[in-house]
């Protein structure tokens, strides 16, 4: 994963809960090329592969606008990582209560 960061360019990864690794493979196996960032197909493959694992998420184009925390139009890596840990704060926040 490291060299993977490091072509490119990349900067260094934000530090990740243990829980996210899986999501990393996850996400990379969507990332045709591992361009860092899904196009079209890749965002629907992920979304769909998402609701199959029981996330409980709005239609694509609704879970794109809450991914794409940048506002470009596209989920980064970057996007997916920090939009799940948004997920699992929340969650843990809700069981806390």
């Amino acid at each position: 994963c490291a060299r993977w960061w490091r072509r490119g360019g990349r900067p260094t990864p934000p530090p990740l809960a243990p829980e996210a690794y899986t999501m990393v493979a996850f996400y990379k196996s969507y990332d045709e090329g591992g361009a860092g960032v899904l196009g079209d197909d890749g965002f629907a493959q992920l979304h769909a592969g998402l609701l199959e694992g029981g996330y409980d998420l709005g239609d694509a184009p609704e879970t794109l606008a809450a991914m794409d925390l940048d506002g470009d139009g596209a989920v980064s890596f970057r996007d997916f990582i920090d939009w799940f840990q948004g997920l699992m704060r929340a969650s843990e926040l809700e069981g806390g209560a």
